[in-house]
């Protein structure tokens, strides 16, 4: 679109003018007024095409970009979409966190002001697939004498298991080729009441199991 043109008013009478000088001028003047302040808002409307050009262009640059519009996306943040062909805003609640936690990644250098929460799960049956993935903190009463098998193990995890032995039932813990830091290398007696609390951890390919407290 071509700049709208404005053309300049001409002179103004001036009190100083001959009679006749002033009448010439007041005509030619008033009479330029109405075309003038037609051009103003041509003008006025162009600036602001031409603003909201600018405006249509930067979103437009942003999207091939795959920037979105900021526009009611307070307080949220930036997450690659899971096609991987762009960004998107996404909230940072609880899941969307535990999402991007769940991806295999290192952080370094954390302090937890607020404490942390571990997750607590309730083991039953005979026969158990002990795994760290279902809480780092479980507790297990047994029903009858026992054997537990090793469910799902990554190096680095650990499980503190806390087990009342019900009616005075025993574990055979030979499924898990538990390396027991003990002494005398082997597994732990469980007390006739209350809980016997032992904790298993994964080095390499091994899992080790250590008794927490009194022998």
């Amino acid at each position: 679109m071509t700049t709208p043109q404005v053309t300049p008013l001409p002179d103004p009478p001036v009190r100083t003018d001959a009679p006749d000088d002033f009448s010439q001028k007041a005509d030619i003047f008033l009479g330029a007024l109405p075309p003038w302040g037609m051009q103003l808002n041509l003008i006025t409307a162009f600036v602001r095409d031409q603003a909201q050009l600018a405006m249509d262009m930067a979103a437009a640059a942003g999207s091939a970009e795959g920037m979105p519009a900021l526009a009611g996306n307070a307080g949220k943040v930036l997450a690659v979409k899971p096609s991987e062909l762009g960004i998107e805003y996404v909230t940072l609640d609880a899941g969307t966190l535990g999402a991007v936690l769940a991806e295999d990644g290192e952080a370094s250098g954390l302090t937890l002001s607020g404490g942390y929460t571990e997750e607590v799960y309730a083991v039953s049956g005979t026969t158990p697939a002990l795994s760290p993935t279902n809480g780092s903190i479980q507790t297990w009463v047994l029903s009858a004498n026992s054997t537990p098998t090793a469910g799902t193990w990554s190096e680095g995890q650990s499980v503190t298991l806390m087990i009342e032995d019900g009616a005075d039932h025993t574990i055979d813990w030979a499924s898990l080729s538990i390396t027991w830091n003990t002494g005398g290398g082997t597994a732990p007696e469980l007390n006739t009441g209350g809980y016997t609390t032992v904790v298993i951890w994964k080095v390499g390919a091994e899992l080790f199991g250590a008794r927490v407290g009194d022998a």
